[in-house]
């Protein structure tokens, strides 16, 4: 059963992308989250996805991490967008599962600036969490910030802080690398959008 509703999510996206102009946004949507999560050979799942650019294909390809975050910092910003503007005429609508935000992004309006806007802080945001996480291997922590001070540190100063810590246990911080996140933004998203404005100038 749970093998048909994988081929079954297949087929309904493959349609999804091949009658329709699907945009990078369709990487947020539900559909396209299950049906990545079934795909074990990235290589052919990533020459499929031909809404994306070159360079979006190629994080796809390269670091299939990377992109199931980018995915679903997508999945996020399009829910966040929907609930800030749940009372609004305009709410975040999603007009079908290809375009998703229909013709509206291709019109300079405040909507399409806060919708770019809100997808890469997401993706900023995620991936700076996620290389603090240690989930990211080109990551970690953000070095131009000040350490925090670890337990190790306070062991030899404060008996009482020794007293209530257990053996082998050592508190650290760590500050997301948010100069990380920033760059993968802007290499999937600004310069996407910056395209898409260049077209409608």
């Amino acid at each position: 059963m749970y093998l048909l509703q994988q081929q079954l999510y297949f087929i309904i996206f493959i349609i999804i992308i091949q009658i329709t102009s699907a945009s990078w946004w369709s990487l947020g949507l539900p559909s396209f989250q299950l049906w990545s999560s079934t795909q074990k050979n990235q290589e052919p799942f990533c020459s499929s996805l031909t809404f994306l650019t070159a360079e979006q294909r190629y994080y796809c390809q390269t670091n299939s991490k990377i992109f199931s975050i980018i995915s679903r910092s997508l999945r996020q910003a399009i829910e966040e967008c929907q609930y800030q503007f749940r009372n609004q005429r305009w709410n975040c609508s999603i007009f079908n599962q290809s375009d998703v935000f229909g013709k509206l992004v291709l019109r300079k309006t405040p909507e399409t600036a806060f919708i770019y806007a809100l997808t890469s802080a997401a993706v900023m945001h995620s991936i700076a969490k996620a290389c603090s996480k240690g989930e990211l291997i080109e990551c970690g922590c953000d070095k131009s910030q000040p350490e925090l001070p670890t337990a190790i540190m306070f062991k030899h100063h404060s008996n009482t802080i020794t007293s209530s810590l257990n053996d082998g246990f050592e508190w650290g911080g760590c500050s997301d690398d948010l100069k990380f996140g920033r760059n993968i933004s802007i290499s999937f998203i600004d310069k996407q959008e910056t395209f898409i404005t260049r077209r409608i100038q």
